[in-house]
């Protein structure tokens, strides 16, 4: 789910270094130490980085060695009595106001809630999808008598991760390989495991509990209420999905431009109803319970499923292995 609001004001921007370029991600262990912290002063809203080293140290038990690099993904945190972590720590923080009164921060707390339930539920599938938190914590929301008891980075969530074996393969390492070294790990029946791994995950069957309580909170739009708690596939679901779509996206569209005339208004009201009607003519009718099942049923859909957001890992004899998918 996205927010449709600035973030500008209430989410973290990238560092920038002492020069006022952007950070490469790199040192940031020996730059805290030296006083150069990239993200600055957390006294003035910035993150706490000495705080995130001690909860890190904390939860896993073990002291902090090296942080080689920081990307968007995350903290690659190399320790020292246990294999390496890779930290991810929200760009807001509920002590600002504008972050914690906004529709960000809700829409990223129940993204965080959906993401821990989705680890949970993907364990059976094994490799490379059983990538659960090793820790997590989502972030601590002050209110007007706990105030004071929220500091540090306790208003920020944390997912800690076991570092997977292997390089992400994203598109800037991708482009910087040759012709010999692509057709290479095209060779290694790479594409093939990544289609075996994008099919395991389709043919899975979702826990009925999973699904219903996240297909009405992320696949209608907002503010919807379904009147029946035990959610089943269905025909008649998947139809009241496509015309909770239709409402969400275009009236949005309507409340993005409170000004609109009359004319678009009747038009606007044209074209809702017209897809309105639509949407039963895109849907097969079963002829069975069975068909219908067959038809229909929940699918935990990845959304941009590819080697570019996935780790993979080259033994010695040049074979290929997909160790985790993220993103």
């Amino acid at each position: 789910m996205e927010s449709r609001e600035d973030t500008s004001n209430i989410l973290d921007p990238w560092p920038t270094s002492t020069d006022g370029t952007e950070w490469d991600g790199r040192g940031l262990l020996g730059l805290v130490q030296q006083g150069l912290d990239p993200f600055g002063n957390p006294f003035r809203g910035k993150l706490d980085t000495r705080a995130l080293f001690v909860e890190i140290e904390q939860c896993l038990e073990s002291t902090i060695v090296d942080i080689p690099l920081v990307s968007y993904g995350g903290f690659h945190v190399v320790l020292k009595s246990r294999p390496d972590v890779v930290v991810r720590v929200s760009r807001g923080d509920t002590c600002n106001r504008a972050y914690r009164e906004s529709d960000t921060q809700q829409i990223q707390l129940l993204d965080s809630q959906f993401e821990l339930d989705v680890y949970r539920t993907l364990v059976p599938l094994g490799t490379p999808f059983n990538r659960r938190p090793v820790h997590h914590r989502l972030p601590l929301v002050p209110t007007a008598s706990s105030f004071s008891s929220v500091h540090g980075i306790s208003g920020r969530g944390i997912f800690v991760f076991d570092k997977a074996e292997g390089e992400k393969y994203d598109y800037v390492r991708w482009r910087a390989l040759n012709r010999e070294q692509k057709v290479s790990l095209s060779g290694s029946r790479l594409l093939r495991k990544a289609a075996k791994a994008a099919a395991k995950l389709f043919k899975f069957e979702l826990p009925r509990d999973f699904s219903s309580t996240w297909v009405v909170r992320r696949g209608f739009g907002r503010g919807f209420h379904f009147p029946n708690t035990n959610l089943r596939a269905s025909r008649q679901v998947c139809e009241l999905m496509l015309r909770s779509k239709v409402q969400d996206a275009l009236r949005h569209r309507e409340s993005m431009q409170p000004f609109i005339n009359h004319p678009h208004l009747d038009l606007l009201d044209s074209l809702i109803k017209a897809l309105e009607e639509l949407v039963p003519h895109l849907l097969p009718n079963p002829s069975s319970e069975e068909d219908e099942s067959t038809l229909y049923r929940f699918v935990l859909d990845h959304g941009d499923f590819g080697i570019h957001n996935m780790t993979i890992s080259q033994t010695d004899t040049d074979d290929m292995r997909i160790t985790s998918v993220f993103d």
